[in-house]
């Protein structure tokens, strides 16, 4: 999987990039009992986080939990 990550363009590393943040803030989601405090706590739902354009606003929050 590295050699392919090597031949991406900056668009598709970007991508990928993303595609491992929303696989990471899901497994957060449902498996972790502190993350899904913190989300319960700001009100934020996994419908929330299914749009990669809402974790910007998220990630001001956090250093306040």
């Amino acid at each position: 999987q590295f050699k392919q990550i090597d031949n991406y363009t900056s668009g598709q590393y970007e991508n990928y990039q993303l595609s491992q943040l929303k696989k990471l803030i899901t497994e957060c989601y449902f498996f972790s009992s502190y993350y899904k405090k913190i989300f319960s706590k700001l009100n934020i739902t996994f419908k929330d986080l299914e749009n990669i354009d809402n974790i910007n606003l998220f990630s001001k929050e956090f250093h306040f939990c």
